[in-house]
């Protein structure tokens, strides 16, 4: 056998031992791939079924609360359900797998490399050499750990800034609770002034008629009819954009209708409540910790720019043949000069933004707190009105009651009566809007100062335990 053939059957058996070792650890390493296909109809809900309704208990929120669906659903079961159900947030839960799998790399090493040659020679005498080399870039070792706390800070950066969207939502769904309900409340009211002024429009007409009535008279309680229900209408098309807000934020087929239980004025925090909330935002609400943790994500970013302004040494191991047939062994170095680069402009670039990070989270501390106060003199100050237009009522509903009994008996002038009835009608509208007003702002209050649901109610009635002992 001549030396050519026998190297030739050296190489080959060289190269079928190294498959036989090397293709099980591809094989090991690889993932499958499988088809995933869109969904081709909408994942609506037709109705509050109580398979859906018994997810609630299952929510992290409130593990052990009761859904009594015949009742109505309260506002904390409403802000629940759209948590569980929003479109909206199932899409940035999604993100989370992703943040993981981002954490997951990052906590990897590079793969060695693996390098080889073969040389051919032209000249006859000669025969086939050969090279192969294993190298491992050292600098991934040195950056590893930095390169682990900047995934897993994102990671914290991303889950918190979904808890904080989480917090909003339910924000929303408490403020279209109210909404909800006080626009019901307004469109009741509506149609029982619509019933009464259609009764005195047609005693007006009838009176016209009779020539007991004047023009003007018959003219005045027509169009306070008119107006009414221009009112009623108005109101039922805001009802109705209501409730499709609501669905969506659901998750729910238009057609579904949400039953809601009544609704009192919230529990009202004391103002000590509210300073020790925010000495304590920082550690509470969501945005802010989130921020926490990009801006620690960024501080291991500028670690790592640092690190890697130091040369890159990568080691390996070479092995070869040349074509006179002499082998060769040894060790390789590869280390990479910081002459012109040296990191210098990824650290600049992570200084910068490390900066850019600290600003906005102060800009958000700033801004919450200034919020939070100015809600919370705003809600005092709606809760005052409430109280004064309380007071207003009672004689208005007085002096109504009066003017029809004297309207009836012919001794009270249409117009006048029609006055004192809008006049009703009005105070009772900005007493419902004031209640949902202020129901809005004690919502807001609970996201700005990160207090759960029912958070401030329960805290009232522990005082009221410790006072009653």
């Amino acid at each position: 056998m001549s030396v050519l053939e026998e190297s030739i059957r050296i190489m080959t058996t060289q190269r079928k031992y190294t498959w036989a070792f090397l293709l099980p650890l591809f094989v090991a390493g690889c993932a499958t791939y499988r088809v995933s296909p869109l969904p081709d109809k909408a994942d609506l809900a037709n109705s509050l079924t109580p398979q859906i309704m018994s997810k609630i208990g299952d929510e992290r929120v409130l593990p052990k609360h009761t859904v009594k669906l015949a009742y109505g659903l309260d506002m904390t079961e409403t802000a629940m359900l759209a948590v569980l159900r929003n479109p909206d947030l199932k899409v940035e839960r999604s993100k989370q797998d992703v943040a993981a799998a981002e954490a997951f790399a990052a906590g990897l090493l590079p793969d060695p490399q693996l390098s080889g040659n073969l040389d051919h020679p032209t000249t006859a005498g000669y025969m086939n050499g050969y090279g192969a080399g294993l190298t491992f870039d050292l600098r991934a070792i040195f950056t590893h750990s930095a390169a682990v706390a900047i995934a897993r800070e994102k990671q914290k950066s991303m889950n918190m800034g979904i808890l904080w969207q989480e917090w909003q939502t339910i924000q929303q769904a408490r403020s279209l609770y109210a909404q909800k309900y006080f626009a019901a409340q307004k469109l009741r009211l509506l149609q029982n002034t619509v019933a009464l002024y259609e009764v005195q429009s047609a005693h007006a007409q009838r009176a016209l008629k009779s020539g007991d009535a004047t023009l003007d008279q018959a003219g005045s309680a027509l169009v306070a009819l008119m107006d009414a229900r221009g009112q009623r209408d108005a109101q039922q098309r805001a009802l109705l954009d209501i409730d499709h807000k609501l669905d969506a934020l659901l998750d729910l087929s238009s057609d579904v209708d949400v039953p809601l239980q009544s609704l009192s004025n919230p529990s009202m925090p004391t103002n000590d409540d509210v300073y020790a909330a925010l000495v304590q935002l920082p550690q509470h609400r969501p945005d802010l910790i989130a921020l926490q943790a990009a801006y620690a994500s960024q501080e291991e970013q500028l670690y790592k720019a640092v690190l890697e302004q130091f040369p890159d040494i990568s080691i390996g191991f070479n092995t070869g043949r040349d074509t006179s047939g002499v082998h060769s062994i040894g060790p390789a170095v590869s280390l990479g000069l910081p002459i012109f680069n040296g990191s210098r402009g990824q650290i600049a670039v992570a200084k910068a933004t490390r900066a850019e990070l600290r600003q906005q989270y102060q800009a958000r501390l700033d801004q919450a707190h200034s919020d939070a106060l100015t809600l919370w003199r705003q809600t005092q100050l709606i809760a005052r009105q409430i109280k004064n237009v309380q007071k207003a009522i009672p004689r208005l509903q007085s002096l109504a009651k009066r003017a029809g009994h004297a309207y009836s008996a012919g001794d009270f002038p249409a117009q006048t009566y029609v006055a004192v009835e809008s006049g009703l009608l009005t105070k009772k509208m900005e007493y419902l809007d004031l209640r949902q007003a202020l129901w809005t702002n004690r919502i807001a209050l609970d996201t700005l100062l990160a207090w759960p649901p029912d958070f401030i109610a329960v805290r009232n009635q522990e005082r009221e335990k410790i006072h009653a002992h």
